[in-house]
């Protein structure tokens, strides 16, 4: 599972995107801007941590991987804001080198399959930081 260090999980893990506890604020999907931008540290194996940011939708697709952990997310589930879920993942995987696992799974109608997304990447989110007029965290 993605090491969430400081970051706790909010009161219902079973969202898409539950609730994190972030410099004592408990934010949700809902908080975060969509011009935020988030910061966040990526362990690799025998290597030092290094700081990263990831903006937009992107930044917000992150910050869903992160918070559902092992369980990931699913176009569907996040459909209400992700309108290009896939095209989010493709970004972090190639512009920001994350390790994104898409596990294949039926619809519920038995016809055909979805992709579940897995943030498999060490990362830890350290910041958000808000636009002007947006809520800070």
């Amino acid at each position: 599972m993605t090491e969430l260090n400081k970051i706790k999980m909010g009161v219902n893990p079973d969202r898409p995107c539950p609730n994190i506890i972030l410099n004592g604020f408990n934010l949700s999907i809902n908080d975060i801007a969509q011009n935020a931008t988030i910061v966040y540290l990526q362990r690799e194996e025998n290597r030092e941590p290094t700081q990263h940011t990831a903006s937009g939708r992107p930044g917000q697709t992150l910050y869903c991987l992160v918070a559902a952990g092992e369980r990931g997310i699913t176009a569907a589930e996040v459909s209400n804001w992700a309108l290009r879920l896939a095209g989010y993942v493709y970004d972090l995987r190639h512009k920001h080198g994350l390790n994104i696992q898409a596990a294949q799974e039926p619809n519920t109608t038995g016809i055909g399959t979805h992709a579940r997304y897995i943030l498999q990447s060490d990362v830890q989110i350290i910041e958000i930081r808000q636009s002007k007029g947006a809520k800070d965290a």
